[in-house]
C-alpha cells in the first residue's frame, strides 16, 4: 500500500513538473512571439523612413540639377553682358578719347547739335553705369546660386550616409529577423496556443465592446424620442394656448360691440390687460445634439490626431488582418493597434470628449471608451484611472496608467482602436505621421 502511495506521489509530482515546465514554454513562446512582433514593426517603420530619405534625396538632386542649370544659364548671360559692355566701350574709346569730348560738344555746327551731342554723352555714361550694375548684379546672383549648390552638396552627402546607414540597419533588423524565426521553429505548437488564446481574448473584447456600444446607442435613441416626445407636447400645448387666447380675445371684442350699441348707466368696466407673456423656455437639448459639433471636428482631425501615449512609444501590431510572419498560414485579425512603451506610460485622450464607458476586461485590465460625436476611441490596458464613466475631457487629458505586458519583457502595451459606432477604422489612418 505504501508502494502505490509512493508511485501516485511520484506521479503527481512528474505532470506538476511537467505542466511548469510547458508553461514556461508557452510564456518564452509568448516572448519571443512579441519580440518578433516589435522587430516587425520596426523593420517596417524602417522600411518607411528609408523611402522618405530617398525621396529627400531624390528631391535634393532634382534642386542641384535645376541650381546647376540656373547657374549655366547665368554664366551665359554674364558672358553676353560683359561682352555687350566690352564691345561698346571700345568702340567708344575708339570713336572718342576721353579728353576730346569737350573738343566734340564746342566742335558742333549749331546749338541744337552740341546739344543732342551732349545728350548722347549722358545716355550713354547711364547705359554705361546700368551694365555695370547688371553685371555686379548677375555676378552676386551666380556666387549666391553657387552657394545655394555648394550648401546642397553638402546636404545630400549627409543625407545619402544616413540613407546608407539605414540600409545597413535594415539588414541588421532583417537578419535579426531571420535568427527568430529560426529560434522559433520548434515553438510551433506552443505559438500556436499563444495566438489562439491572444484570439479568444480579442473576440471576447470585441463583443463585450460591441454589447456596451448598442446598449449606448439603445440609450441614446430613447432619450431623443422622449425628448421629441417632450417637445412636441410643448408645441401642442403652445398652439392649444394660443387657440384660446385667441377665442377669449374675439369675444371680447364680441361683447365691446354689444355694450357701445346699448347706453348704460353702468360704468365703463376697463378691459383687462393682459401682463406680457414671459419669453418661451428655450427647447430642452436631445441628447447626443452636443456631440454634432464634436463630431465634425473629430473628422476635420483625421491624420493629425495625436497617438494616445505620448513620447517614446512604437506599434508592434497593425490594424486588421495579417498573415503571422512565422506561422504562414496563420491568420491574426487585430480590431486597432498595439503600442509598446515604457513602464509607467500614460495614456491620454487623443481628442475631446465624453467617457462613455469603463470596465474591466479578463486579460486586459481595465477599458476606457470615450465618445466623440458618432466616433469613438477605445484604451484598452490600463490601471489607476483618473475618470469614469460620464467624466468630460479634453484632448491630452490622462486617462490612465498603462499596465504592463506580461509578454513584453519589462514594456507597457496598450491596445488602442477608432470606431464609428460598431465599425472599426484603422487607427494609423487617424494619428499624425510620426
Amino acid at each position: 500500500m505504501g508502494k502505490v502511495k509512493r508511485e501516485q506521489s511520484d506521479v503527481k509530482r512528474q505532470i506538476a513538473t511537467t505542466q511548469e515546465e510547458l508553461e514556461a514554454k508557452r510564456r518564452e513562446a509568448a516572448r519571443r512571439l512579441r519580440e518578433l512582433e516589435a522587430l516587425d514593426a520596426d523593420i517596417d517603420r524602417s522600411r518607411r523612413d528609408i523611402e522618405r530619405m530617398e525621396q529627400n534625396v531624390a528631391r535634393c538632386d532634382s534642386q542641384i540639377r535645376l541650381i546647376g542649370d540656373s547657374i549655366a544659364h547665368s554664366e551665359a548671360r554674364l558672358a553676353r553682358l560683359r561682352g555687350n559692355y566690352a564691345s561698346a566701350v571700345r568702340k567708344m574709346q575708339h570713336n572718342l578719347k576721353r579728353n576730346d569730348q569737350l573738343w566734340f560738344i564746342l566742335s558742333s555746327s549749331s546749338l541744337h547739335e552740341a546739344w543732342r551731342r551732349m545728350r548722347y554723352l549722358q545716355q550713354f555714361a547711364k547705359w554705361r553705369d546700368r551694365q555695370a550694375e547688371q553685371i555686379h548684379g548677375e555676378i552676386v546672383a551666380l556666387d549666391r546660386r553657387k552657394r545655394d549648390v555648394e550648401k546642397l552638396r553638402g546636404e545630400q552627402q549627409q543625407r545619402q550616409l544616413a540613407l546608407k546607414n539605414a540600409h545597413r540597419g535594415l539588414e541588421q533588423q532583417r537578419s535579426r529577423q531571420d535568427e527568430m524565426v529560426e529560434e522559433l521553429r520548434g515553438e510551433e505548437r506552443h505559438l500556436k496556443e499563444v495566438l489562439a488564446e491572444q484570439q479568444r481574448r480579442a473576440d471576447a473584447l470585441d463583443r463585450e465592446l460591441e454589447r456596451l456600444i448598442r446598449l449606448e446607442e439603445e440609450r441614446i435613441a430613447e432619450e431623443q424620442r422622449k425628448a421629441r416626445e417632450r417637445r412636441l407636447a410643448e408645441e401642442k400645448a403652445a398652439k392649444e394656448r394660443a387657440a384660446r387666447e385667441q377665442a377669449a380675445k374675439e369675444q371680447a371684442e364680441k361683447n365691446k360691440k354689444k355694450t357701445a350699441r346699448k347706453p348704460s348707466t353702468q360704468p365703463k368696466v376697463q378691459p383687462k390687460v393682459e401682463p406680457p407673456k414671459p419669453a418661451k423656455a428655450p427647447q430642452p437639448k436631445v441628447p447626443g445634439d452636443e456631440y454634432a459639433g464634436m463630431s465634425s471636428n473629430f473628422e476635420r482631425n483625421k491624420g493629425r490626431l495625436p497617438y494616445p501615449i505620448g513620447g517614446n512609444c512604437r506599434v508592434v501590431r497593425g490594424f486588421g488582418k495579417q498573415r503571422h510572419p512565422e506561422l504562414r498560414h496563420v491568420m491574426t485579425d487585430n480590431g486597432g493597434i498595439d503600442l509598446a512603451a515604457p513602464l509607467g506610460a500614460v495614456a491620454r485622450a487623443v481628442a475631446p470628449g465624453k467617457v462613455s464607458a469603463v470596465f474591466s476586461q479578463q486579460g486586459y485590465g481595465m477599458v476606457v471608451m470615450v465618445r466623440h460625436g458618432s466616433y469613438l476611441t477605445i484604451y484598452v490596458g490600463l490601471e489607476a484611472l483618473t475618470v469614469a464613466t460620464g467624466s468630460t475631457v479634453k484632448a491630452g487629458d490622462a486617462l490612465g496608467t498603462v499596465t504592463a505586458d506580461p509578454d513584453g519583457g519589462g514594456k507597457a502595451l496598450l491596445h488602442f482602436e477608432i470606431r464609428r459606432e460598431k465599425t472599426k477604422l484603422n487607427p494609423m489612418e487617424w494619428l499624425v505621421d510620426s
